[in-house]
């Protein structure tokens, strides 16, 4: 009896070893920090970016965002979304740049005007006549130099750079006729914000405002301004042509809107849809900006022909009046801008000149 005991106990200590040998190995293979990560960690969570710019509904800005923000939704399978807000209603240039610089707004277009108060650098984009042609500005535009130079210049002010949209070619509408600098003696102008903007048309001879862009109309037919420094998709959203019936393309500078987006809402997207934004932006730039600015200037044009606006291009000779004219802003802003910068830059439109 005993020795039954002694095997029925010595059995015993046997199966609970091996039961315990057995529960020891099994967790092993499933710890934790064995497992391989799971692949919801790169998922995209929803995510809504709110992005407001100054051009108006419909607009050629606002047409190239509304083809942007539908291309993101697509790509990113309706993760991310680009909530619009145009005509400034989220926030004015500089209010826009400070919330995004603090993080408290998501994204915006901003001019470059704007953003040259607060990056010295992006004055060059301001400087009168450096484009010889609408080609060479387009060139500019869609090379590789050109936009990872604006990327890391963005990104050393702490924002994050999208590409650049609107494309304006920029005149003078007035309601005098004006050809060259000396007819705009005793004129007084509506311009955009932004000590460059006020250096050029003082050396051009005009008086200049800084009212509202939405108050141009009414201060022409009450006299307050004599016109306004505008693109032709300007002057006829706005109806500028309506009350000035002279409009000079001086193409003294061809603007654009910077899109930018605030570091904090940018990492709330995925390395791979923050990759899918950018190809989208680029492919915006790279075509889609053309096919949209060619088809609504052509409709401007068509417009001031039916307002009985006459649109005036510079000669060769009337051209090198106005580059005279506006030489001391090159002087005075190379060392505003950097001169390192300011070379670079010089050197890509020497790159890309036809």
């Amino acid at each position: 009896m005993k020795k039954i005991l002694a095997f029925i106990l010595a059995l015993s200590m046997v199966l609970a070893l091996s039961a315990c040998g057995g529960s020891a190995a099994a967790p092993g293979n499933n710890t934790p920090s064995d497992a391989a990560p799971s692949d919801s960690a790169q998922e995209q969570a929803p995510v809504t970016i709110q992005m407001t710019y100054p051009p108006s509904a419909n607009a050629t800005t606002d047409l190239e965002m509304q083809w942007v923000r539908d291309k993101v939704l697509e790509a990113t399978d309706g993760k991310v979304t680009f909530e619009l807000y145009p005509g400034s209603s989220l926030a004015t240039d500089k209010v826009a740049l400070d919330s995004i610089m603090t993080g408290t707004l998501d994204s915006a277009g901003v001019t470059l005007n704007s953003l040259a108060q607060t990056i010295p650098e992006l004055n060059t984009r301001c400087l009168p006549f450096s484009f010889d042609s609408i080609e060479q500005y387009w060139k500019v535009m869609q090379s590789n130099e050109y936009h990872e130079k604006m990327t890391e210049t963005f990104d050393n002010y702490g924002i994050v750079y999208l590409g650049n949209s609107g494309n304006a070619l920029r005149g003078i509408a007035t309601t005098k006729e004006i050809h060259v600098p000396a007819d705009c003696t005793g004129l007084k102008v509506r311009i955009m914000d932004g000590t460059i903007y006020q250096d050029m048309y003082s050396l051009w001879g005009f008086g200049t405002s800084t009212i509202s862009f939405g108050e141009v109309y009414t201060a022409v037919q009450q006299g307050v301004v004599d016109g306004c420094d505008a693109d032709l998709n300007a002057m006829e959203f706005m109806a500028f042509g309506e009350v000035c019936p002279f409009y000079l393309e001086t193409m003294q500078v061809i603007h654009g809107i910077c899109h930018i987006v605030s570091k904090d809402a940018w990492s709330q997207v995925t390395p791979e849809n923050q990759e899918k934004i950018l190809d989208i932006f680029r492919q915006m730039e790279n075509g889609v900006s053309y096919d949209i600015w060619k088809e609504y200037y052509d409709k401007s044009m068509a417009k001031m022909d039916e307002w009985g606006v006459k649109v005036s291009t510079l000669t060769p000779e009337e051209t090198t009046q106005w580059k005279d004219a506006s030489q001391p802003i090159y002087d005075k802003y190379k060392s505003v801008i950097g001169e390192d910068y300011y070379d670079w830059y010089l050197e890509l439109l020497a790159k890309y000149a036809d």
